[in-house]
């Protein structure tokens, strides 16, 4: 039901709809038909009200993850993926050897914690990079809107 949401994209734009509803269309939609750009990243991670402040740097991982905003756009709001550990390079090298098997598992070893709230925006990173990188683009793109609706 992912296309039937992205349908809403020009009611949410015209409308001026909650950040919420943009964010999850900017993540979650086939097609990047929501204004992604700059001002509108900084505006949501600005008005972000989630406990520590955790949403804002999740729709940036997730965006930058999918390929929808350029490494320095994740810059400039405040998000460089710099996490280079043993799990980093295992889901790297599984998705770079196109494994996706390997990656669905790894992904579910960098999402143990009790709540969204323990998983760092690299991991989501990560992640969605991956997962899109092997073919998986739904799957990447749910968990990155799963990511900012849980917060």
């Amino acid at each position: 039901m992912d296309g039937e949401a992205g349908r809403w994209a020009s009611v949410v734009e015209a409308s001026g709809a909650s950040d919420k509803a943009w964010a999850l269309l900017a993540l979650g939609a086939p097609r990047l038909n929501v204004a992604v750009d700059t001002s509108r990243i900084s505006a949501f991670v600005s008005a972000d009200d989630s406990p520590g402040q955790r949403r804002g740097p999740m729709l940036v991982a997730g965006l930058a993850g999918l390929g929808r905003i350029s490494a320095d756009q994740a810059a400039s709001a405040g998000f460089r993926p710099g996490m280079n550990d043993v799990w980093t390079q295992a889901i790297d090298r599984a998705a770079e050897a196109h494994e996706p098997g390997t990656v669905a598992l790894l992904a579910g070893v960098g999402l143990q914690c009790a709540g969204w709230d323990g998983v760092p925006p690299d991991h989501l990173f990560h992640i969605v990079r991956a997962f899109r990188t092997v073919g998986m683009e739904f799957e990447a793109r749910m968990i990155a809107a799963e990511a900012v609706a849980r917060l």
